[in-house]
């Protein structure tokens, strides 16, 4: 009798097992014949309770099919873990994360059944929390899946197949690989933890990641060489290797970002009487100094995701100088095709660390460090598109070439107080 009750745990054990599976099974084309098999079993398995109590011969030998039948269709189930044992190698381990990564070395199904269910249980309880830190999770949790092999096949919590579908597998390993980036449950978009403000989506997540890996292959002594022939004579910038690989990545293209805030910040420096409504929403005219993306004499328009990201972009080129700056908030009204350069660095990428440098400008005076976002700045008004997002230590800043974006939505001056005209 105790042999009876042994070999009922285990199917209970087994069936609980494969419950997570069925959908897996039916499109396994391996474990196909077994199918059938797995069908009988479970209708043998609902009867065995009835024969508990006095169980016959051939109870005992359906009890025996079921555990063989059961135990070789789990061995005709065949998974690749190998991008999971990649991901969880290079991970900001999380502990969840630890202990996938401890429980896979044994069981690799087992492990990832765990791990998901874990997930959804998380989910679940973070339903209706209104603090954005109580209801996230660790972006790195979220982007493992992405690794899992047939992950749609499992039941996860609603819109994550979606979140998944927009993330790319090497933005997904960017995100297992930084512990700064969460994940709001409720929005279902991402956030570094220290702006939860500005949340990203996976699509977006993907276009940012894209946007920074692919000028990877620019080498250092390259863009050197590259910034000197523009210092000589930017007119043949085309001709040269890197001015033409550049043009040709950005040439081609194909993911770009609209506005991503409900509303942005335009400063100026204030030397006279406040700045009207209409002259805040338009590029500075008679523009003498050299911009990251303006040359000496273009104006561009220039905005930040925060307003003292806005403020402080004038404070850099102010030499020290207590200036006023006159903040105007500002609204889109329509939308636009940005290129995203705004990733946050987690390996050395030449060409972007070129396009940050900071440097203190004086007017009419030409800074070499700026004549290569400039040539970029060129090669994107060229091919069409409208503006670059770029990041400033740790907030972000935009530019476009055109001025009427944007409405107004009021101003403030920062001297010291922040007061509102």
């Amino acid at each position: 009798m105790s042999d009876i009750f042994e070999s009922i745990k285990r199917i209970q054990e087994l069936q609980k097992a494969l419950n997570p599976l069925g959908p897996l099974l039916k499109q396994q084309s391996q474990i196909g014949k077994n199918l059938e098999y797995l069908t009988e079993s479970a209708k043998v398995t609902q009867e065995i309770a009835k024969f508990v109590t006095l169980p016959s011969e051939q109870t005992m030998s359906n009890v025996a099919k079921t555990l063989v039948v059961l135990e070789n269709s789990m061995k005709g189930v065949s998974f690749n873990y190998s991008e999971i044992v990649s991901a969880l190698d290079t991970m900001a381990r999380t502990p969840e994360l630890l202990c996938f990564q401890n429980n896979i070395v044994s069981d690799q199904l087992q492990a990832t059944i765990q791990y998901i269910t874990q997930i959804n249980t998380t989910w679940n309880q973070m339903k209706g929390l209104t603090s954005v830190f109580e209801r996230s999770i660790a972006a790195q949790n979220i982007a493992m899946i992405k690794f899992v092999p047939n992950y749609n096949i499992y039941q996860l919590p609603y819109g994550m197949k979606t979140v998944l579908k927009g993330l790319s597998k090497r933005a997904a390993k960017k995100l297992t690989e930084t512990d700064r980036i969460l994940f709001d449950t409720e929005e279902r978009k991402f956030y570094h933890e220290e702006i939860p403000e500005n949340k990203v989506t996976s699509n977006e997540i993907t276009v940012i990641e894209s946007s920074v890996d692919v000028f990877g292959e620019i080498p250092f002594s390259g863009l050197i060489e590259f910034e000197s022939v523009l210092a000589d004579d930017n007119t043949f910038a085309l001709q040269h290797p890197v001015g033409r690989k550049i043009f040709e990545i950005i040439q081609g293209w194909s993911s770009f970002i609209d506005f991503d805030c409900a509303t942005y910040f335009h400063a100026r420096k204030l030397t006279g009487n406040p700045y009207i409504e209409q002259e805040m929403l338009k590029a500075p005219q008679n523009v003498s100094a050299h911009g990251r993306y303006n040359a000496i004499g273009k104006s561009c328009y220039y905005f930040a995701n925060t307003l003292e990201g806005a403020a402080n972009e004038i404070r850099k080129h102010s030499r020290g100088c207590n200036y006023k700056i006159q903040i105007a908030e500002i609204r889109p009204i329509k939308k636009i095709k940005m290129l995203d350069l705004s990733q946050e660095l987690t390996s050395s990428n030449n060409f972007i660390e070129h396009l940050r440098f900071s440097v203190e400008n004086d007017d009419g005076k030409i800074i070499k460090e700026y004549l290569l976002p400039n040539f970029v700045a060129s090669c994107c008004k060229y091919v069409g598109i409208e503006g670059i997002k770029y990041r400033s230590g740790n907030y972000f800043c935009y530019v476009t070439w055109k001025d009427d974006y944007f409405e107004f939505v009021e101003h403030r001056i920062i001297g010291g107080e922040i007061n509102v005209l």
